[in-house]
């Protein structure tokens, strides 16, 4: 009955959320993950501003003039509600980086 009163988009939105609570991607949560705000200020060179319980910045995986950009520190996972783009700290170290898991995972270590 509620799948009825949601419109499209919010139906669209609902479908892209990660099947775990894993900060939006399919592997479990490591202790070294690194802190979001630390690794978002460093790659990005600006400091997210809070809203709320949630951090907001521009996205750096799209051009955009209203920060659409979430930062949830609670389990240091992002969200871009403009582009889609999900996940942890180490998906924006693998995005800046150019680097995969593994790689991602010791630069996070000296963070």
């Amino acid at each position: 009955m509620v799948d009825t009163m949601l419109s499209p988009y919010q139906k669209a939105n609902l479908a892209k959320k990660a099947p775990s609570g894993w900060g939006g991607t399919a592997r479990p949560p490591i202790s070294h993950k690194g802190d979001i705000l630390r690794v978002f200020e460093k790659y990005t060179g600006k400091r997210p501003k809070k809203v709320g319980s949630v951090w907001m910045g521009h996205c750096p995986y799209h051009e955009e003039k209203t920060p659409s950009f979430s930062l949830y520190e609670k389990d240091s996972s992002f969200r871009c509600y403009g582009c889609g783009k999900y996940g942890d700290s180490l998906d924006l170290i693998q995005h800046f980086e150019d680097c995969d898991f593994t790689k991602a995972k010791e630069i996070a270590k000296r963070l």
